[in-house]
C-alpha cells in the first residue's frame, strides 16, 4: 500500500460526517489553490461540486479520500502559499554603515567595522573559482564521450558551486574580497570610511562605497559629500572601475565626478591584472578633482533658469529632442518628461532649497532623484544596477554634460 493511503484511510473513517465534507472541501480548494493553475482549479471546483451533489455513498466516499490524500500529500510536499519570483531579487546579500543608503537595501552594521566583518555582512566571503569547459559528444542515451573546449573556462562560486560565467582562459579574475581589500589602507591611513558594500545577480557584480572626507555645502546648505565607488563584475559586463562619486545628502542623489565631459573613473579591462596600488595612484588625481567639480555644481546653482529653458533641458536629456522637432519625436518618455518636470517643480527632495530651485543645478537634480529612485525597473536592485552601471548612469552623464552647457 503506498504511503499516503494509510493516513488517508484514517481521516476517511475519522471525518466521514457531512459537516466535515464541508470543512475538507474548503482546505482542499485552497490547497488546490495554492499548488495548480487557474484552469486545473476551476475544474476541480466542478468536479467537486457535482460529486457533492449527487449525493450518494460512492462519490461521498470517493470525495472524502482524495480530499483527505490531496490535504496529506500537499502538506507533506511543500510550504503553503510559496509566492514569488526566485529570481526576482537581484542582491544577494548588502551591508551598511550609518544611515540607510538611497538605494534603501542591505544589513545595518555599527560603525568601523573590520574588513572581515564587512566581508562577511555583505556577502563578499566566497571565492570566484575555475573549472575547464566540457561537453559531450557521441552520446547514446544519456552515455557518450566527455570532451573539454580549452578555450573557455567556467567561473563559479566557492560556497554554492554556482555557475556565474563562461569567459575566455585570459580573463583575469577579481576576487570579492580584493574589492574590500582595496578599501583596507584607506580607511587605515587616510581617512575614507565604509558605508556600503554588496553583490547583485548573484556574484556577477559586487562592490563596495567609501567616503572619502570630502564635503561642500551649496547655498542654503545644500550638503554634497565626496565617495568612492569600486565595482567590477565575473561575466564581462563590467570592467574592474574605481569611481570617485557625489551624493546629495538631502536626497540621497548619486553623480558621477566628471571633469571637462569625462567621468573621472579608472577602468581596469579584465585582460589585464588589476594592480590596486597603480589605480590608487591614478585615482590620487581624480579625487583631487572633486573641488574644482563642485566649483562647477555652484555655478550651475546660480544660473538661473526659466520655463522655456527647463523645458527644453528635459527634452534634450530624456527625450533626446531638441528644441523645434517636439510634435516629430513622439516623446515616447513623456511619463518620464512629467515626473521629472514635477520633480523639478517642487515635488523632489530638496527641490525648495535655494540652491535648487528655478536653477540648473535643480534641473540636474530632478533628474538624478528620478533615475535614482523612481526609474520604472523591476525591483530596487533593477534601478540601483541601471543607476550606478547601466542605462541610467548613462542619462544622469547627459543629463549632467546638458547642465554644464547651460553655464558654459
Amino acid at each position: 500500500m503506498p504511503d499516503f493511503l494509510e493516513p488517508s484511510l484514517v481521516v476517511l473513517l475519522a471525518l466521514s460526517s457531512a459537516a466535515w465534507s464541508v470543512v475538507l472541501l474548503a482546505a482542499w480548494l485552497v490547497l488546490v489553490w495554492a499548488r495548480s493553475s487557474i484552469g486545473v482549479f476551476c475544474a476541480i471546483i466542478g468536479v467537486s461540486t457535482v460529486a457533492i451533489h449527487l449525493a450518494s455513498p460512492f462519490f461521498s466516499q470517493f470525495f472524502l479520500f482524495l480530499t483527505a490524500r490531496c490535504l496529506f500529500s500537499a502538506a507533506l510536499s511543500r510550504p503553503l502559499f510559496l509566492k514569488g519570483n526566485p529570481m526576482a531579487h537581484l542582491v544577494s546579500q548588502m551591508a551598511y554603515v550609518g544611515a540607510e543608503p538611497w538605494h534603501g537595501l542591505g544589513n545595518h552594521l555599527p560603525a568601523k567595522q573590520s574588513i572581515e566583518v564587512w566581508q562577511r555582512e555583505a556577502g563578499m566571503d566566497w571565492q570566484i573559482k575555475e573549472s575547464p569547459v566540457r561537453f559531450m559528444a557521441d552520446s547514446i542515451g544519456s552515455l557518450g564521450s566527455i570532451h573539454s573546449f580549452e578555450d573557455q573556462k567556467v567561473l563559479y562560486r566557492s560556497d554554492t558551486k554556482e555557475a556565474l560565467s563562461v569567459v575566455s582562459q585570459r580573463y583575469q579574475v577579481v576576487q570579492p574580497r580584493e574589492v574590500l581589500e582595496f578599501y583596507r589602507d584607506l580607511t587605515d591611513v587616510s581617512g575614507y570610511e565604509l558605508e556600503t558594500a554588496g553583490v547583485l545577480k548573484g556574484g556577477k557584480k559586487f562592490w563596495a562605497l567609501a567616503k572619502t572626507g570630502q564635503s561642500t555645502a551649496l547655498k542654503g546648505n545644500d550638503q554634497v559629500n565626496g565617495y568612492l565607488l569600486l565595482a567590477t563584475s565575473c561575466d564581462g559586463s563590467l570592467a574592474t572601475t574605481a569611481t570617485p562619486t557625489t551624493i546629495r545628502v538631502v536626497c540621497n542623489n548619486t553623480l558621477t565626478i566628471a571633469v571637462n565631459g569625462a567621468t573621472q573613473a579608472i577602468k581596469v579591462p579584465h585582460s589585464t591584472r588589476f594592480d590596486p596600488q597603480a589605480v590608487k595612484q591614478q585615482l590620487g588625481i581624480c579625487v583631487s578633482q572633486f573641488d574644482g567639480f563642485m566649483y562647477r555644481m555652484r555655478t550651475l546653482a546660480e544660473r538661473k533658469v526659466k520655463s522655456h529653458e527647463a523645458m527644453n533641458y528635459f527634452l534634450r536629456v530624456l527625450c533626446d529632442v531638441q528644441p523645434g522637432n517636439v510634435e516629430s519625436a513622439g516623446l515616447a518618455n513623456e511619463r518620464a518628461l512629467k515626473r521629472v518636470q514635477a520633480l523639478y517643480d517642487g515635488q523632489g527632495k530638496g527641490a525648495e532649497l535655494d540652491a535648487a530651485k528655478c536653477s540648473a543645478w535643480g534641473l540636474l537634480n530632478a533628474v538624478t532623484e528620478y533615475v535614482d529612485h523612481e526609474r520604472r525597473a523591476r525591483s530596487t536592485e533593477y534601478r540601483m544596477d541601471s543607476a550606478w552601471f547601466g542605462q541610467g548612469a548613462v542619462i544622469k552623464q547627459r543629463a549632467l554634460d546638458t547642465a554644464l552647457q547651460l553655464v558654459s
